[in-house]
């Protein structure tokens, strides 16, 4: 409610009006945005898959548990520095490169890389990040998933050190529309 005051010819309050505005709708879309963020930290805390949010810049804003146990670094230190400087040196420019390139066309990406554990050892990891927008159709980031491959045998050839990468952008490189599904940049290291 919101209460205004009627003043007469001597400043003398001679009436209130009083207005109201019916906020059920903001209300009820507030407990679903709530409900909406309780639910997907659930999912993303409650799992052993790395889970992270990045900005339309490519920022991360947000990591999981999952990254903080795979990398020893903690949430705040992974949102600071990142992960990247964890990938294997061998590895990490075509990371970069694949991911530099998916951020520029605001398409899927995929890739094979091999990252230092908190004990120094290197596993093989599968990260894939997928496209979120706004509304308005405006790129709003990623949200990305990655999957610990070195026990699979899947990871490029089982051979490191042999680095490719493998561009595959679908039509989203020609149009200036939302990408599809089908657009992906892949990095794979064989």
């Amino acid at each position: 409610y919101i209460f205004t005051p009627v003043l007469n010819e001597q400043g003398e309050v001679e009436a209130i009006v009083g207005t109201t505005r019916d906020i059920t709708d903001i209300r009820i879309a507030e407990r679903a945005m709530s409900e909406s963020e309780k639910r997907f930290r659930t999912f993303a805390e409650g799992n052993d898959i790395l889970i992270a949010v990045e900005d339309e810049k490519g920022e991360a804003t947000y990591f999981n548990k999952a990254w903080v146990q795979a990398t020893g670094r903690s949430t705040d230190e992974l949102v600071a520095l990142g992960w990247v400087n964890l990938v294997h040196p061998d590895d990490k420019q075509q990371v970069l490169d694949g991911l530099q390139t998916a951020l520029k066309k605001n398409v899927h990406y995929s890739c094979e890389f091999r990252m230092q554990d908190p004990l120094g050892q290197y596993h093989w990891w599968m990260l894939q990040g997928a496209p979120r927008f706004h509304e308005d159709g405006a790129f709003a980031g990623y949200i990305s998933s990655g999957v610990d491959i070195t026990q699979t045998g899947c990871q490029g050839t089982g051979q490191p050190g042999r680095g490719r990468i493998d561009a595959r952008v679908g039509a989203a490189a020609q149009r200036k529309t939302r990408p599809g599904a089908g657009d992906i940049i892949s990095i794979t290291n064989q």
